[in-house]
């Protein structure tokens, strides 16, 4: 995607793929390309107008993402057929999906190796080919877990001599040796 510095090159931007800027258009074409490369949902861009100030319905909200995205200027990517983002960077890229979060994050085409791919059924071809790699924050008691196997510690066959304590032992032991004389002595 092109970068949107101003009004002006958002305008360009619309009219090269043939949308009307619009002022609602202009309003969220800006709150999402004037940020650079970024993902969001309806709702958070609907949020986002709401506190700029912008008087915009979430069905203009949507229509407008489905026009940007029908424009080929975003991509939208659906999840768990309930939750949809949508990428204002429409190069060839997969993501990591972190679940509970909702937070997608890019990962470079070049990163991702990719072995075989099956040929299209009879009559189709490949259009794109997106992988999103989910991702879940492991729990303390799975870090520990992990770190355990990881390195495992040794059984401590002796435990290291305290010198105190040798110095209390002797000390009862000769006490001991000399209560036992003095009574045999008797």
């Amino acid at each position: 995607m092109k970068s949107v510095n101003s009004s002006a090159d958002l305008e360009a931007l619309l009219r090269s793929v043939g949308l009307r800027p619009t002022p609602q258009r202009m309003a969220l074409g800006w709150l999402l390309f004037g940020k650079g490369k970024r993902h969001t949902t309806a709702e958070k861009l609907h949020l986002e107008a709401t506190v700029a100030g912008l008087p915009v319905s979430k069905a203009t909200v949507y229509n407008t993402l489905n026009q940007f995205t029908d424009a080929g200027v975003l991509r939208q990517l659906a999840f768990d057929g309930s939750k949809s983002f949508f990428d204002t960077n429409t190069s060839t890229h997969h993501h990591f999906f972190i679940e509970g979060e909702n937070v997608l994050i890019d990962i470079a085409n070049d990163d991702l190796a990719l072995g075989r791919i099956p040929a299209p059924p009879e009559g189709y071809e490949i259009t794109r080919i997106e992988v999103v790699i989910r991702l879940r924050k492991r729990t303390l008691l799975q870090r520990i877990r992990t770190s355990d196997q990881a390195q495992p510690k040794p059984f401590p066959a002796a435990r290291h001599r305290n010198p105190r304590l040798e110095f209390i032992r002797s000390s009862q032991s000769s006490g001991l040796a000399q209560a036992q004389n003095a009574k045999n002595s008797r």
